[in-house]
């Protein structure tokens, strides 16, 4: 009977720490999620300030329609982490318009870093995202660490 009842009570603190455990990473993580929401649940809400960031300048080459290279150059000491995010807006006059992408638009969250020429590059096909671009003038947005820079681009 001890035996017995000392096991039910193991399992009864063991489930109670769980769900303990689950509801405090729970909390913790959809906090840090809530900063970023503007980027990833809806990316085509966008109304940040483009700014220019000390030492980085950034670039666009092999543009089609449907794809392009973006090249981040960091001359920093200690260079910044890169993201793979990024939004694409069209020039209507003088001002930017977020393009709707097609479906949800998801990114992995990993840091890039510059290579030996402090360089970044991403190879980014929005097909799926945005289909083929019209005619005009466009520019791509990525963020540094919390901050967004773009570079336009011709199709």
């Amino acid at each position: 009977m001890f035996k017995k009842m000392n096991f039910k009570k193991t399992v009864l603190y063991s489930l109670v720490a769980t769900f303990l455990v689950i509801g405090l990473c729970g909390c913790s993580g959809t906090k840090a999620n809530k900063e970023d929401s503007n980027k990833s649940e809806n990316p085509t809400s966008f109304d940040k300030e483009i700014v220019e960031v000390d030492n980085v300048t950034i670039a666009v080459s092999d543009v089609t329609p449907t794809s392009a290279t973006v090249i981040v150059t960091d001359n920093n000491e200690t260079p910044h982490v890169y993201e793979a995010w990024y939004i694409i807006q069209k020039q209507n006059g003088e001002n930017w318009e977020n393009l709707v992408a097609k479906k949800e638009m998801t990114f992995p969250e990993i840091g890039y870093l510059v290579d030996d020429n402090k360089q970044v590059k991403f190879e980014i096909n929005w097909e799926a995202e945005y289909g083929s671009l019209e005619t005009g003038t466009y520019r791509i947005i990525k963020s540094v660490e919390r901050k967004y820079i773009a570079v336009n681009f011709n199709i």
